[in-house]
């Protein structure tokens, strides 16, 4: 996080852990994609919380002005939908690339 790295420090992170922990591509992908949307879904609520500026619906405004079916959806919910889908793909591809690193090298 950008506490202590930039945004894909979680793959990093992802790819190792699985490289040395993960038992099968599931568990992989699965406990990857969980760390990564728990741990950017908490982020994301605390900056939204500790904002002195809107900048959470300065950023779901980008998106509901493209996307007609998000528009009813409150901006800090648009926010997290994004947030969940890019973190879970993020922390579960990489995952699942160190289990399988693993498993070329055995």
């Amino acid at each position: 996080l950008s506490f202590f790295g930039p945004w894909w420090s979680i793959a990093v992170v992802s790819f190792v852990a699985c490289y040395q922990l993960a038992t099968s591509g599931k568990m992989a992908f699965g406990w990857s994609a969980f760390s990564g949307i728990f741990i950017w879904s908490g982020f994301s609520l605390l900056r939204h919380i500790q904002a002195e500026a809107p900048i959470t619906q300065k950023m779901a405004g980008l998106f509901q002005s493209s996307i007609s079916a998000l528009q009813g959806v409150p901006s800090l919910g648009v926010v997290l939908l994004f947030v969940v889908l890019v973190s879970g793909i993020v922390g579960g591809f990489s995952g699942l690339a160190g289990y399988q690193v693993k498993q070329l090298f055995k």
